[in-house]
C-alpha cells in the first residue's frame, strides 16, 4: 500500500526509491475529500509531474469554488517539481479559486547546488 510507504520513517526503517504522493482536494467547507488520488515515481516520470499532468486531478476541482489542495510526499519535490508545482499555483490560484496549496513531506529530497536554468526562469 502506497500510504505504508509514505508513513514508513524513523529509525531503522527502509526509504522507498521512489516518489509516493498522495493528493487531496478538498471543497470549501468540506472535510471529506471530492479528489484523492496516489501517484508514484516511475522510469523518470516524477509523480508530481504526473498529477499535473492528470486530468482527472485537473477536472475535480476547477468548477469547484474555493478548494483546498494537500499533498503527501515521502520525499520533498525536486527542484524542477518544485518550480512546476509553484508554476501551477501562481498560474491556476485565480481561475481555480485555489484556497490554499499544502505540501506535506518526510525526507528532504537530495539537494546539490543551485537549481537547473528552466527552474530559475520560470519561477
Amino acid at each position: 500500500m502506497a500510504c505504508k510507504e509514505i508513513l514508513t520513517t524513523g529509525l531503522r526503517c527502509w526509504w522507498p526509491k521512489r516518489t509516493v504522493l498522495c493528493s487531496f482536494v478538498y471543497a470549501k467547507h468540506s472535510q471529506n475529500p471530492i479528489f484523492q488520488q496516489i501517484y508514484k515515481s516511475e522510469a523518470g516520470r516524477h509523480a508530481e509531474l504526473q498529477m499535473l499532468k492528470d486530468r482527472a486531478f485537473l477536472s475535480n476541482f476547477k468548477d469547484k469554488n474555493a478548494v483546498d489542495i494537500i499533498l503527501v510526499m515521502n520525499y520533498s519535490p525536486c527542484y524542477f517539481c518544485a518550480g512546476e508545482l509553484n508554476y501551477f499555483y501562481k498560474k491556476y490560484r485565480t481561475a481555480y479559486s485555489i484556497n490554499s496549496f499544502n505540501i506535506r513531506f518526510s525526507q528532504l529530497y537530495k539537494t546539490y547546488g543551485s537549481p537547473p536554468k528552466e527552474v530559475k526562469e520560470k519561477t
